[in-house]
């Protein structure tokens, strides 16, 4: 009887501990999973959005403390930072290297499995605009230093040490992988992306489960984020500190219908970095309502401004505008616009006029140009 009472308080004691950590675990994820994914919602500037990404790296790094102050026996985890041996720190360079190469060739595998899909689980108009040079400074520093030390401490420290109380150790380096990259879900996330973030949860866990230390694993992190992203900040920081990119910016202050048209002159600027920052403020702040005066672009007598609307048309899906294009392609005096029309009806999936291009354009140049086009797509 004393032996019956043993093993069921045994029981009744492991089937408690084992809900408190589930508790521990689902009350973390949500609250992390709430910093992660409500900037997406909202209608945030780039600011905002710089103040939420540190409210989530504060969350990911104080809610465990939290739960340990509160909960010190179910929250208690392994947190060193320094692992015990050197060969981590031999192995950090080549780790960044293998996983950089591992994304790229994700990026290349689901480009041709899926055409560059993007999720689209939020509306266009996340991103008002352009943002400044400090925001795009803050940007980095939170994106390569801050970003890498909170999500290794939260989900190779904290989570994985607490999924593998209650599951094996394999399935626990899957179980925060998939949340990891479930919590890179994001505006027009690709599925690349998700590939390598996957890609990187796993190898990373199973890391932590080799090694330990986890400021081998911040560093590495923060590498992998700085390949990625600087040559974008330093593109960016470029752009917004031009004049021009400026005063666009000054102008979402206007109404629309004044805005629109003056930002739409600026894709016909000499310097393709004013371009690129009126590009970016149509297809963000203006998505909806700017596909009227980018008709009107398309037939304006300067070709700059016409071959860069086709392009933001093209990468953006502007499907409105197809049969301007086709008519630019067909019609236009100039060669090089005409070609520049083709590229854009291939990335807008128009393959039959293609095809039609290829066989009848009077020019030999752009029936070649639309031939090379077509014939890629009829070999798959």
């Amino acid at each position: 009887m004393a032996f019956d009472t043993t093993a069921s308080e045994w029981v009744s004691k492991r089937v408690s501990d084992r809900s408190e950590v589930i508790g521990c675990v689902v009350l973390s994820v949500a609250l992390v999973a709430i910093g992660k994914w409500v900037h997406w919602f909202l209608p945030a500037s780039h600011w905002q959005r710089c103040v939420l990404a540190l409210a989530v790296s504060a969350i990911e790094i104080g809610l465990p403390g939290l739960l340990m102050w509160l909960r010190p026996a179910t929250a208690r985890f392994d947190g060193q930072l320094l692992p015990s041996r050197i060969t981590p720190w031999l192995l950090a360079l080549p780790l960044a290297g293998a996983l950089l190469l591992t994304d790229v060739a994700s990026w290349t595998l689901t480009t041709r499995l899926d055409g560059n899909f993007k999720m689209r689980l939020w509306n266009d108009h996340v991103i008002p605009g352009l943002s400044s040079p400090a925001i795009v400074v803050a940007q980095a520093i939170q994106t390569i230093m801050i970003t890498p030390i909170a999500e290794e401490f939260f989900f190779r420290g904290f989570l994985l040490g607490q999924l593998r109380k209650i599951m094996p150790a394999k399935v626990a380096v899957l179980v925060q992988a998939i949340l990891f990259a479930a919590f890179h879900l994001g505006h027009r996330t690709s599925s690349a992306r998700l590939t390598g973030a996957l890609v990187m949860g796993v190898a990373f866990g199973a890391w932590r489960l080799r090694f330990i230390g986890l400021l081998p694993l911040m560093v590495v992190h923060g590498i992998i984020n700085a390949m990625a992203f600087l040559p974008m900040a330093v593109r960016e920081y470029d752009i917004v500190s031009l004049p021009e990119c400026r005063q666009m910016e000054a102008l979402k202050e206007e109404p629309a219908e004044r805005a629109i048209p003056l930002i739409v002159e600026q894709l016909g600027y000499p310097d393709i970095r004013v371009q690129s920052g009126a590009n970016v403020i149509l297809t963000t702040r203006y998505r909806d309502a700017a596909g009227p005066y980018l008709r009107e672009a398309l037939s304006s007598s300067n070709p700059e401004l016409v071959t860069s609307t086709m392009r933001l048309a093209g990468w953006n899906n502007y499907r409105e505008l197809v049969p301007e294009i086709r008519r630019l392609a067909w019609d236009h005096e100039s060669q090089d616009v005409q070609v520049c029309a083709i590229l854009q009806l291939m990335l807008l999936g128009e393959t039959a006029e293609l095809e039609s291009i290829a066989a009848d354009h009077p020019q030999p140049k752009i029936r070649r140009a639309a031939g090379q086009l077509v014939a890629p797509r009829e070999s798959q």
